[in-house]
C-alpha cells in the first residue's frame, strides 16, 4: 500500500520599510512512502508527522531560487545616522557591501500611498533628492563615514541609496 502526502504552501514576502510585496508564491510538493503491514495495521499513514514535515520542506525548498532572484531585485537602503559638520554617518558599512569611494544617493522620506477604493497600503513614494554622499571610511560594527559631495540639508533619518 503507498502513502501519499501533498503540501501546498503559500511564501509571502514584503518589504520591511516600503511595505510592498516582493514575492507571493504558491508551491506543492509530494511524498510518497510504502506502508508495511503490521498485524493488520500500517504502520506509516498520511498523518505521520515525518512526511508531512518532509513535503512541506521539499514545496518551501522548491521556492528558495525564485525568492533569491526576487530579493536580489530589492535596491539596498540605509539612513543617515548622524549628521555632524560635513561628515555624514550612515547605518550601513562594510558589511552591508558597501565600498569606500562610493556614491550615495540621499532622499528625504516620501509620502506613504493607500488605494483610494480599498484603503490597502500601496508603498512609499520617493522623496525629494538632497545630494550624494561619498564614503570615506567605515566605522563600528556595520556603519560608514561619508563626505558631501553634492547637495545639502542632510538629516538623520533620510534614506541612503547606492547611486
Amino acid at each position: 500500500e503507498k502513502v501519499l502526502v501533498e503540501a501546498k504552501v503559500r511564501l509571502r514576502i514584503v518589504a520591511g520599510r516600503s511595505g510592498r510585496e516582493i514575492f507571493n508564491q504558491v508551491a506543492t510538493a509530494k511524498e510518497e512512502a510504502s506502508a508495511t503491514q503490521m498485524g493488520g495495521r500500517s504502520k506509516i499513514s498520511a498523518d505521520d508527522p515525518q512526511m508531512i514535515m518532509e513535503s512541506t520542506r521539499r514545496a518551501y525548498m522548491s521556492l528558495l531560487p525564485q525568492v533569491i532572484s526576487a530579493v536580489d531585485k530589492l535596491s539596498w537602503e540605509g539612513r543617515v545616522a548622524m549628521v555632524s559638520g560635513e561628515k555624514v554617518y550612515v547605518n550601513a558599512g562594510r558589511l552591508s557591501g558597501i565600498q569606500v569611494g562610493d556614491l550615495l544617493k540621499v532622499t528625504e522620506e516620501g509620502s506613504e500611498i493607500f488605494d483610494p477604493e480599498t484603503g490597502r497600503f500601496i508603498g512609499t513614494a520617493p522623496g525629494r533628492m538632497k545630494g550624494l554622499l561619498e564614503v570615506v571610511s567605515y566605522f563600528g560594527k556595520d556603519g560608514a563615514v561619508t563626505v558631501i559631495h553634492s547637495g545639502n540639508g542632510f538629516k538623520e533619518n533620510d534614506l541612503v541609496q547606492l547611486y
